[in-house]
């Protein structure tokens, strides 16, 4: 009324039990994505679809003991060895700029500072109308076999520069 006092209070009640019940659908499915990810033997990561990276896996914590937080400050520079980053850096922005495919073998920086070789992949998710969402990717060890071919290749270099000499 005119004194400020209330004569009358008028309310409404809005269901929300379907949007709760939406929101904890995508919270399961987030858990069960970490799950999964997490479960996984690869160093799994996610970035949105400008190439920002917004999620790496427990094993890629683990191996590289650096975190999202922190690889946001220090860039991919602090686990990517330093003769592979330029092609790294590269090859990631040709995927991103076409949607392609992303993979490369890089070298990456173990917690302990050593470097192994991986093959780093990384796929575009894309809707419905074929717009990219999402990227999704993996760094899967492979210094046994990189080892073992650069070998190969180095013993077929000698043999052949040997034939060479011998002809």
């Amino acid at each position: 009324d005119d004194h400020g006092n209330v004569k009358e209070w008028v309310g409404t009640i809005t269901d929300v039990h379907e949007q709760k019940m939406a929101e904890e659908k995508l919270k399961e499915a987030a858990r069960q994505f970490r799950f999964i990810a997490d479960a996984m033997p690869q160093k799994v990561w996610t970035a949105d679809a400008e190439g920002n990276r917004n999620y790496f896996n427990q094993q890629w914590i683990d191996y590289t003991g650096v975190g999202l937080d922190e690889l946001r400050n220090l860039g991919m520079e602090s686990v990517v060895h330093p003769d592979d980053l330029e092609k790294t850096q590269s090859y990631w922005k040709q995927s991103i700029a076409t949607g392609d495919e992303f993979e490369l073998e890089i070298r990456l920086r173990a917690r302990d500072g050593a470097y192994q070789w991986h093959l780093s992949r990384g796929e575009a998710y894309r809707d419905e109308n074929g717009q990219i969402n999402l990227w999704v990717g993996t760094n899967t060890e492979i210094q046994k076999q990189k080892l073992q071919s650069l070998e190969f290749e180095s013993a077929v270099h000698q043999r052949t520069k040997e034939l060479q000499e011998a002809n």
